[in-house]
């Protein structure tokens, strides 16, 4: 009953963290509606996807309008789409190493917003594509983030909710299919915890469908796995990068050479990726050093369990040894 509750309780918190769909909070005070020129592919889709040719211009239009009763101010930033290392499509403003056009070079915006209460406005955002030929997608969003500061205790608090509309470009109808590779497996440390990275690249300028993964170490020479991860629902930005983690739970680093089989599913295709890397004598020992969780290690628990018991033992002998001088 007691397990139920808690259940109960937590799903209901969730509930209330998740955003709904584009990004957007229940409470967020700004409605936001992007008004689809001749050239939008889909107008289900929720957001701009646009057929568009090198060197053009174009000025999007969204309508907004302050829902509440109150003055709200919103900042509005470009963004870039990127792979997360949770393996999802987030929005930042740096964008990937790998992108050939950022969304933030070409696109321009009022970067603040004022809006009085019920007050309805529309924004232009320019668009000057880059004259170079584009073969696949440009991926990026428009930013909505509300500013809303309070004073509480003499300290500022800034409650921020994010709203995102997504722009995707594109000069063809079809683009060519994603492209994923792993590239590289190193020890890496998340949350003071070891763990294997292995990168993987999407150098195609184009977006991954849901895909899965599941990955397996071995020592060379070795049949049983002995590190290894399944994922799914992942997803890769046009020509992105991110780590898969592969956990070590707490067992062991030990120098030497390893392979890495990773099987990556999609709807159509299973792909299956090796890799062969080594870890040194050093990198182990440091990596073992760092991790909280590598359980050969003594921990601090089990010498103060010692210690005590030894304290008592002490005790102890003492009481025996003064009970037969009284005797």
């Amino acid at each position: 009953m007691i397990k139920k509750l808690l259940l109960s309780i937590c799903l209901i918190i969730l509930g209330q963290l998740l955003f709904l769909n584009n990004g957007v909070a229940a409470d967020f005070p700004l409605e936001i509606a992007p008004q689809y020129p001749s050239n939008q592919i889909d107008t289900s889709k929720g957001y701009f996807q646009l057929l568009i040719q090198q060197n053009k211009k174009q000025n999007l239009i969204v309508k907004i309008k302050n829902t509440s009763s109150q003055k709200k101010e919103f900042r509005l930033s470009i963004t870039n789409a990127i792979t997360n290392q949770n393996g999802i499509i987030d929005y930042i403003k740096k964008a990937d190493p790998l992108t050939p056009i950022k969304f933030s070079d070409i696109a321009k915006a009022p970067s603040k917003l004022a809006l009085e209460p019920n007050e309805e406005k529309e924004i232009l955002v320019n668009i000057q594509m880059p004259n170079i030929k584009n073969e696949g997608i440009i991926l990026g969003a428009l930013k909505f983030e509300e500013m809303n500061s309070k004073k509480r205790n003499e300290q500022l608090i800034q409650n921020k909710i994010n709203y995102i509309l997504g722009v995707s470009l594109q000069e063809k109808l079809h683009v060519e299919k994603e492209n994923i590779t792993l590239h590289s497996v190193h020890l890496a440390q998340a949350n003071y915890k070891t763990v294997f990275h292995a990168k993987l690249k999407n150098s195609i300028a184009a977006l991954t469908g849901k895909f899965s993964i599941d990955a397996k170490i071995y020592k060379i020479g070795g049949k049983r796995a002995l590190y290894t991860n399944k994922q799914q629902e992942l997803y890769m930005a046009p020509s992105s990068s991110f780590n898969f983690s592969i956990p070590t739970n707490g067992q062991r680093i030990d120098p030497g050479k390893y392979k890495l089989i990773m099987k990556i599913n999609d709807k159509d295709n299973t792909m299956i990726q090796t890799k062969e890397f080594s870890i040194s004598s050093k990198v182990a020992k440091k990596n073992n050093d760092q991790s909280i969780e590598y359980t050969d290690k003594f921990p601090v628990f089990h010498l103060v369990l010692l210690i005590s018991a030894g304290f008592l033992i002490l005790v102890l002998i003492y009481y025996i040894y003064r009970l037969k001088r009284k005797k």
